[in-house]
C-alpha cells in the first residue's frame, strides 16, 4: 500500500511541470456528488483525452474531445457503466495533442468522499 501511494505521489510530481501552457484543475476537490475539470490552453488542441484511474491503476472513466482551446468537463463519481464509485483517491490523467504535433500530459489527484 505504501508503494502505491509513493507511485501516486511521484506521478503527480512529475506531471506538475507545465510544458506548453495548459491550465488544468478540478473543483471542488475533494468532492461528493460531482466535480468539474477546467482546461484552458494557450493554443488549439487537435484532441484531448481525460481518463480517471482508481488506486489500483484501473481506468474507471474517460472523456475524449477534439478541436478546442477551453473545455469544462463534469464527472459525477461514476464509472463508465454508471455505477457509483467508492470513496477514495483517483488520478485524473489528461493527454493533449496539439495541432502542431506537440503532446502534453498532466495528472492531478482527485478525492471522492461518499
Amino acid at each position: 500500500m505504501k508503494i502505491k501511494r509513493l507511485l501516486f505521489t511521484i506521478l503527480i510530481l512529475l506531471s506538475s511541470f507545465n510544458l506548453y501552457g495548459a491550465t488544468f484543475y478540478n473543483y471542488p476537490n475533494p468532492f461528493n456528488e460531482k466535480t468539474n475539470f477546467k482546461l484552458k490552453l494557450d493554443k488549439e488542441a487537435k484532441k484531448i483525452e481525460l481518463k480517471i484511474y482508481n488506486e489500483d491503476g484501473q481506468k474507471v472513466w474517460s472523456y475524449l474531445k477534439e478541436n478546442l482551446v477551453t473545455v469544462n468537463i463534469q464527472w459525477n463519481g461514476m464509472n463508465s457503466k454508471t455505477e457509483l464509485l467508492k470513496s477514495g483517491i483517483y488520478l485524473a490523467r489528461l493527454f493533449i495533442e496539439y495541432k502542431s504535433g506537440q503532446k502534453e500530459k498532466k495528472v492531478i489527484k482527485v478525492v471522492l468522499l461518499r
